[in-house]
């Protein structure tokens, strides 16, 4: 007999003392509760299993009848059955949360239509056969006897910092969402610090730029005035072929002034 794998996983496996102990008790007891089967497994007893056969004693077991979905019952049972906190509680509503969301996930991933074929309603890939639909995380809660926010919370700090959820200094999923929520704020603010340093950077090396072309366009203007200088002297002269170029170089020299103040100007007020 195997174990049933839609519920594997879901609760730790008994360490060497609890299960020892739990022989102890079935061969002064005998076996208390009935093991339930499902589809030819064990679906609830795995544990009372391994004891009865470790005793040669011939299992007492009874057949799943439902209703509902076997893991949700599996679920509740244990939970009451074992008298979890409500941190225990979370973290068993996690694995169960993730158990739907990876059928989900593949029930979508199996509607989806390959070319020439049409759209309907797939079954889940790998044979799992219960499907539900719904909000997971109100369901889950409900199965495991918490709020909806709390398994929220604990599903937020396995996606950004999981490391919490074994962490001694944070027992509890409120105190784990707290911490978890307080470093994704860092996180956040450090890619903004990040984004806000690079603006300046770009900002910085663009008035730089402008710094420069200004200082090129001064040059140039020193050069236009040494020009007209020189043809003033020139005309003065007698030169009155240069009055023309005089003209085009004063006028030329005018509008560099004005434009160079008003960039100067603007660079100012920034």
């Amino acid at each position: 007999m195997k174990q049933h794998p839609c519920t594997a996983g879901l609760f730790r496996d008994m360490d060497v003392v609890e299960f020892e102990t739990l022989v102890a008790d079935i061969k002064t007891h005998g076996q208390r509760h009935p093991i339930v089967l499902h589809e030819g497994m064990v679906l609830d007893g795995w544990n009372r299993w391994r004891a009865c056969k470790r005793l040669n004693l011939e299992p007492k077991t009874v057949e799943f009848k439902g209703p509902g979905d076997p893991r949700d019952y599996v679920v509740s049972t244990n939970v009451e059955r074992r008298h979890l906190s409500p941190t225990d509680r979370a973290k068993v509503g996690l694995k169960l949360y993730r158990v739907y969301e990876k059928e989900a996930s593949a029930r979508q991933k199996a509607s989806q239509a390959k070319p020439g074929e049409k759209v309907g309603k797939a079954p889940i890939p790998g044979g799992a056969p219960y499907a539900w639909t719904g909000d997971t995380s109100e369901h889950v809660a409900g199965i495991v006897g918490v709020g909806k926010s709390t398994i929220e919370r604990a599903v937020f700090v396995e996606d950004n910092a999981p490391e919490l959820l074994k962490d001694p200094e944070y027992p509890t999923t409120k105190q784990q969402y707290a911490e978890a929520r307080r470093r994704e704020n860092e996180k956040e603010q450090a890619a903004a610090d990040k984004l806000l340093s690079k603006a300046d950077r770009q900002v910085l090396e663009e008035k730089t730029r402008i710094k420069e072309i200004l200082s090129g366009q001064k040059r140039l203007a020193k050069k236009i005035d040494e020009s007209i200088d020189e043809a003033d002297a020139l005309t003065e002269r007698g030169c009155k072929d240069l009055e023309p170029v005089l003209k085009d170089l004063r006028a030329a020299a005018g509008k560099m002034r004005s434009v160079l103040q008003k960039v100067e100007g603007e660079d100012g007020d920034a």
